[in-house]
């Protein structure tokens, strides 16, 4: 390749056509050899070029796996990496004092670029914004080479025109993953000191005595004098006061970082009421990347130590300076996050902050999953205190989204026993109760703190209402009752699952019948799964009634009156949309409406299926998952290009629109959620789906199977090509369709095309669709 000083636009254009592996060494030797006046504009070309600042694709950081591309994956993660050419350029620029670039405000997150539009400009921000002398406007923000770097890689994940729907599925290790836990390693680590920069890294600090420097933001006056450890650990004298230019220049990197992903990653701040998030919902890896920060925040905060150093002080103060952005940013994505399977990663985002004692500092680190058999330790009041709307205000909301959903469902039932399994730990109720107690009185310590936290996060006119309180016990009673009407259904459910195993035959014959016909199995879940079920479902209730305190006897039953038991929920593995509901609002009243006795005809029940695009369903077990994608993907263009002319062939009443409506489905009326709302919650809403082409189930494991028998037959037996027997066959289609729609008149009048019946499983959207 042509050296850049030529041109870097042109340079960086031919290296885009290199494979991955060969542009990452070109770009590390080139920074590695370059001079410093070439440095100073290649660094912020290949920064942008890397994160797709222009509009451009980036360099494939969310979309590489590692089992997938491992080549691919380490130039990456080598290139970018805390030791990398990349880390070791911008350290050099760092030794200029005065070298700036200019980050414009379009790639600020939104909250933030109104306060400095507006003037407000946040403390963190005061010396980095540049003012147009012309025009007295903020244009842009200056920053030094690392704050570029920090800020171009916290808004990839966040870039709105970056958000490609090949990214939302792909579930594995990715380089932005992975940078994303050595950066925290190398800027915020649990053992000895921070890795120190190279000679004249930052600006000289010329201190005047009369007006000692500011320290950073995280270290806030306030927080070093009053705020008690997580650990309820006695403080130590703040040693900012004493050398504060000593101090900043010891953790200014580690407190760039955790600000930067604060503002770009947590959508709420504190003190918006109701809290709001932006226009739309984060995506799966964006709930994975602050679940993974907020598990390391506990594990930086646990290793801090009784020694004066500024690092030791940043670790006491990170949790309080930062929980109260978590907590908003967790409420508004719970009550936004639609009834579907995927709300299991927010929910044990949740988890993950409540529960700091599973994060000891290295080499005590717990399972992820693993809650611990020990009691919590007297030591962690203070930060329940400090985060009690976390514990009680997020539990209330998730008990009227539980009722909402169908329990009976294995992924359903096992989110709910994570909830009650954590709360049920010994010694975590009681010190919820105890701070609840405390807000009885006045003079109390912590009855300061929970007011003062609810006025912050909630604003003025917040109530709190107690969790252990008896207007809760009774709206967990009629909780516990819908659980035990759960459990009812899912032993029904277990019990035909374990007979339709017995039935189905076995050997040779039964495996080619089920290659040549397709599996007779009607549920997805396997025996084990139902029975898993009740053991969740079984241990949530002993846990609920543990912790509030209540007996067996106190909970009503509905019996067997319930309509979960109509036959029509039991063939479809669903539970229904009972009469008696609890209301959206979380008060737990239950409406009750007169029951009638239905007849004895069969009817066919309200239940709680899938009600969206058919399409867009999660990819079952006996599915091929690229097949199922990439069949949608044609027929979307297909829709898209030609979707007049199908709605106008499908509802011709001639011969031609009797073989149409052979291929194509129906009009079908969905209901999905809306999550463009700029409110707090996402209603749902009616949409009418137009006649379409759909060929999904061709990507069934056994109709693939039968297709490539077929083929396989007829090059064996024939001598037919695949080319000549995929024609033949698809003839034979048509012929067939043909047939059926002349001889149809004959016999009765068509039908009316049906809808197609809810599958067993949850409302997914299209993110979630790409994403199983």
């Amino acid at each position: 390749m042509t050296s850049p000083s030529e041109g870097i636009d042109a340079w960086l254009a031919e290296a885009a056509g290199l494979p991955l592996r060969r542009r990452c060494a070109e770009v590390g030797r080139l920074l590695d050899e370059c001079r410093e006046r070439d440095l100073e504009a290649l660094f912020p070309a290949v920064v942008g070029d890397v994160f797709g600042a222009g509009g451009s694709r980036d360099w494939g950081l969310r979309s590489t796996l590692r089992k997938y591309a491992p080549a691919d994956f380490d130039a990456l993660v080598g290139l970018l990496g805390p030791q990398g050419p990349v880390f070791r350029a911008c350290y050099r620029l760092l030794a200029n004092c005065y070298l700036k670039y200019q980050f414009p405000l379009a790639f600020l997150p939104p909250k933030i670029k109104k306060l400095i539009e507006d003037g407000s400009v946040p403390p963190f921000y005061m010396d980095k914004v540049y003012v147009d002398h012309q025009t007295r406007m903020v244009a842009a923000l200056q920053l030094n080479p690392l704050e570029l770097y920090l800020f171009h890689f916290a808004h990839r994940l966040v870039n709105p025109w970056l958000q490609r729907p090949d990214e939302a599925w792909r579930q594995g290790d990715t380089p932005y993953a992975r940078l994303l836990e050595e950066y925290l390693g190398h800027l915020l680590p649990c053992e000895g000191p921070v890795q120190p920069c190279p000679p004249r890294a930052v600006a000289p600090l010329h201190v005047s005595p009369a007006r000692p420097a500011s320290p950073p933001s995280l270290l806030r006056a306030s927080l070093l004098l009053s705020q008690a450890s997580p650990a309820g650990a006695r403080r130590p004298t703040s040693p900012i006061s004493a050398h504060p230019a000593a101090g900043r220049t010891e953790i200014w990197r580690s407190e760039t970082a955790v600000q930067v992903f604060m503002d770009y990653w947590l959508g709420c701040d504190a003190g918006d009421s109701p809290p709001a998030l932006r226009g739309s919902l984060p995506c799966l890896e964006h709930v994975r990347i602050v679940r993974h920060l907020i598990k390391y925040l506990h594990y930086f905060a646990n290793s801090a130590s009784d020694e004066v150093t500024a690092l030791n002080e940043l670790k006491r103060i990170i949790l309080p300076s930062c929980q109260g952005r978590i907590y908003s940013f967790l409420r508004c994505t719970i009550q936004q996050w639609p009834l579907d399977s995927s709300f299991r990663l927010i929910l044990e985002t949740w988890l993950s902050f409540v529960q700091p004692w599973r994060y000891p500092p290295p080499p005590h680190r717990a399972a992820d999953d693993d809650d611990g058999p020990g009691a919590v330790d007297a030591r962690w009041l203070g930060f329940v205190a400090q985060n009690l709307l976390a514990y009680t205000a997020v539990f209330r909301q998730l008990l009227p989204r539980f009722s909402r959903v169908d329990l009976a469902m294995p992924k359903n039932a096992y989110m709910l026993y994570r909830v009650t399994k954590v709360f049920s730990q010994p010694g975590l109720s009681p010190m919820v109760a105890e701070v609840e107690r405390a807000l009885e009185g006045q003079g109390h310590k912590w009855s300061a703190v929970v007011r003062q936290q609810a006025l912050e996060l909630e604003g003025p006119a917040f109530v709190y209402e107690p969790l252990f309180s008896a207007k809760m016990a009774a709206q967990v009673c009629q909780f516990v009752a819908k659980v035990q009407e759960a459990q009812r259904t899912a032993q029904r459910l277990a019990r035909a699952r374990e007979a339709e195993a017995l039935r189905r035959p076995s050997g040779l014959s039964a495996w080619l019948r089920e290659l040549l016909l397709g599996r007779p199995d009607s549920d997805e879940y396997s025996v084990e799964d139902r029975r898993k079920v009740l053991t969740y479902l079984d241990l949530s209730r002993h846990h609920l009634l543990a912790m509030f305190q209540l007996d067996a006897s106190q909970v009503p039953d509905f019996g067997d009156a319930s309509p979960l038991g109509s036959p029509g929920c039991d063939e479809i593995f669903r539970t229904p949309d009972t009469s008696a509901r609890w209301s959206p609002d979380g008060s737990g009243q239950r409406r009750a409406s007169p029951r009638i006795s239905p007849p004895r005809a069969r009817q066919t029940p309200a239940c709680l299926g899938y009600e969206g695009d058919p399409d867009l369903q999660p990819i079952r077990s006996f599915e091929i998952a690229f097949l199922v994608r990439f069949l949608y993907q044609v027929c979307s263009k297909i829709n898209e290009m030609y979707g007049v002319e199908i709605f106008n062939v499908y509802h011709r009443g001639d011969v031609w629109g009797r073989i149409a409506r052979q291929f194509l489905q129906p009009p079908l009326r969905i209901r999905v959620y809306d999550k463009s709302a700029s409110h707090c919650g996402s209603p749902l809403v009616e949409e009418v789906l137009p006649p379409r082409l759909s060929l999904r189930s061709l990507a069934n494991r056994w109709t693939a199977a039968r297709l490539a028998g077929f083929l396989l037959a007829a090059w064996w037996a024939l001598g037919w090509g695949p080319f000549t027997s995929a024609v033949l066959l698809l003839a034979a289609c048509l012929a067939w369709a043909s047939a059926r729609a002349l001889l149809a008149p004959l016999f009765a009048s068509e039908p009316a095309p049906r809808p197609r019946a809810p599958l067993p499983d949850d409302s997914f959207d299209e993110r979630a669709f790409l994403s199983s």
